[in-house]
C-alpha cells in the first residue's frame, strides 16, 4: 500500500513538473517572437526612414539643378541628410562641393537666429553665399547629378 502511495506521489510530482516545463516553455517562445516582432518593425521602420532620406536628398538634388533651390540651402540640407544616410559619400570626390561650402557657410545664422539679424547683416551674409554660389555652381550641379545617379538602395548604412 505505501508502495503504490509513492509511486502516485511521485507520477504528481512529474506531471506538475511537466506542467511547469511546458508553461515554461510556452513562455519563452512568446518572449522569442515578441522579440522577433519587434525587431520586424524596427527594420521597418529604418526601411521607411532610409526610403524618406533618399527621396529627401533626391528631391534637394532636383531642387539645386532645376534652381529651385539655393545652392548654399540645398548643400547643407544635402550634407545633413548624407551624412544620415551614407556619411562615407561626404568624402567622396564628386561631392567634395558640398563639403565645401557647408564648411564656408557655417558661420552664417539659420531659421531663429536667422530671422533675429538685421536687415544689413541678413544683406552681408545674402552678399556672401552669392559669391560662393557663383564660384561653386557648377561644381554643386555636378555633385547633384551624381546624386541622383547614386544608388543609394544598394548601400548598407
Amino acid at each position: 500500500m505505501n508502495t503504490i502511495l509513492l509511486i502516485i506521489m511521485f507520477l504528481l510530482v512529474i506531471l506538475g513538473l511537466l506542467f511547469f516545463i511546458r508553461k515554461q516553455l510556452r513562455s519563452e517562445k512568446e518572449r522569442k517572437e515578441k522579440i522577433q516582432d519587434e525587431l520586424d518593425k524596427a527594420e521597418e521602420a529604418a526601411r521607411k526612414h532610409k526610403a524618406y532620406l533618399i527621396e529627401s536628398i533626391q528631391i534637394i538634388a532636383k531642387g539645386v539643378l532645376e534652381e529651385q533651390c539655393g545652392v548654399t540651402e540645398g548643400c547643407i540640407r544635402l550634407k545633413v541628410l548624407i551624412e544620415n544616410i551614407a556619411p562615407h559619400l561626404l568624402h567622396h570626390a564628386d561631392l567634395k562641393a558640398i563639403q565645401l561650402i557647408f564648411d564656408k557657410t557655417s558661420h552664417i545664422p539659420l531659421l531663429n537666429d536667422w530671422k533675429a539679424l538685421t536687415a544689413s547683416e541678413k544683406e552681408t551674409f545674402l552678399a556672401e553665399m552669392a559669391d560662393i554660389e557663383k564660384m561653386y555652381r557648377s561644381d554643386v550641379q555636378a555633385a547633384a547629378h551624381f546624386i541622383l545617379q547614386y544608388p543609394f538602395n544598394q548601400t548598407q548604412q
